[in-house]
């Protein structure tokens, strides 16, 4: 073979060799993980990547965890002006901040004499690096663990909730009262629930249920009533 095409040959591989370690070096700082370009595809509106990768995913092989059976008709609104949301909460709770710190703060809900609590925690948006970063570089991970999840015994992994608006999240826990039957997975202690805005600048913002304090129906009527205040 004649050298100067086994010089353009070797130059070619040595070129698409690089381009590959470079895309994967991105990836991995990136994404904390090694993704292939279409699997980042669309990731400029995280919410509609969200619900056609993720959202569709759970649809199929997953359980509803169900947030429209409880009457938040009477409850009182919790807004946040900074991060640029709401929810209602039961109208006997009286409100604490309790705890802030750089990643997340939680809100303490109680009734009168204690007796009955609601533990919120909220976590900021770009706070906890890139792999478990509030927002759109987590979704291919998050992505890859549902599929993983729909492939093989863990599909009880996979809960969701069914928002007004019709967004399909995954509830990031497996540990729910259900018919008043609790289903336990080892290792989880709280069920919490990312939510991600319709329209730019796609806004995240996580609420949890911290070690499943609330009673009954509290934290699902949080769940259904959340909304982003209108930009």
């Amino acid at each position: 073979m004649d050298k100067k095409i086994i010089k353009n040959v070797s130059i070619i591989i040595a070129a698409v060799v690089l381009v590959i370690f470079l895309w994967f070096t991105y990836s991995l700082i990136r994404f904390d993980g090694f993704f292939s370009p279409i699997y980042t595809f669309g990731l400029s509106n995280p919410y509609k990547y969200y619900q056609e990768h993720i959202g569709e995913l759970l649809l199929e092989h997953g359980q509803k965890y169900r947030i429209d059976d409880i009457d938040t008709s009477d409850w009182k609104i919790y807004e946040d002006k900074d991060l640029g949301f709401e929810f209602k909460y039961p109208e006997n709770f009286k409100v604490e901040i309790k705890e802030m710190s750089n990643i997340h703060y939680d809100i303490y809900f109680a009734d009168i004499d204690d007796s009955k609590i609601c533990n919120i925690e909220v976590d900021y948006p770009g706070k906890r690096g890139t792999f478990s970063d509030l927002g759109k570089n987590s979704l291919p991970s998050k992505r890859r663990r549902a599929e993983s999840y729909s492939e093989n015994s863990n599909k009880e992994r996979l809960w969701y909730i069914e928002t007004k608006n019709e967004d399909i999240l995954r509830v990031g826990s497996t540990r729910f009262m259900n018919n008043e039957k609790e289903l336990k997975s080892e290792g989880i202690s709280f069920t919490g629930v990312t939510f991600i805005d319709r329209s730019s600048p796609y806004r995240f913002v996580k609420i949890t249920d911290y070690q499943n304090k609330c009673f009954g129906g509290d934290a699902r009527g949080i769940f259904a009533t959340f909304q982003f205040a209108t930009k």
